[in-house]
């Protein structure tokens, strides 16, 4: 797995913790870098790109088969703990995201 998303339930709603295990040579590490960044050169950079995204909810949106539209930031459904490889999709202003594979409900473990 490459880049996994584990959903906590919390009181406030659901948690989303991004992590990214490609290697330093990886795709998603080489990008462009500062203000102008369309522009300027594709740089290693020690973090993921879409890491940056998760940091900043408005900017992430859940888009699996039970996404519930104005649940929260992600548009995660309640009691939808789980942790598991994702897809991501880039829309300029925000990333579209969405489990790879469905989970047990009950364990939060791939299927």
């Amino acid at each position: 797995m490459t880049h996994t998303v584990t959903v906590i339930e919390h009181a406030d709603g659901p948690k989303v913790v991004f992590e990214c295990s490609a290697g330093a040579d990886a795709k998603c590490r080489t990008y462009r870098d500062g203000e102008d960044s369309w522009d300027g050169p594709e740089v290693h950079h020690e973090r993921c790109w879409i890491a940056t995204w998760f940091d900043v909810t408005e900017y992430c949106s859940y888009t699996g088969d039970d996404a519930e539209e104005d649940a929260d930031g992600y548009s995660i459904p309640p009691n939808a703990a789980r942790t598991g490889e994702i897809s991501t999709l880039w829309c300029e202003d925000y990333i579209e995201w969405h489990f790879l594979e469905s989970a047990d409900p009950e364990t939060g473990e791939q299927r």
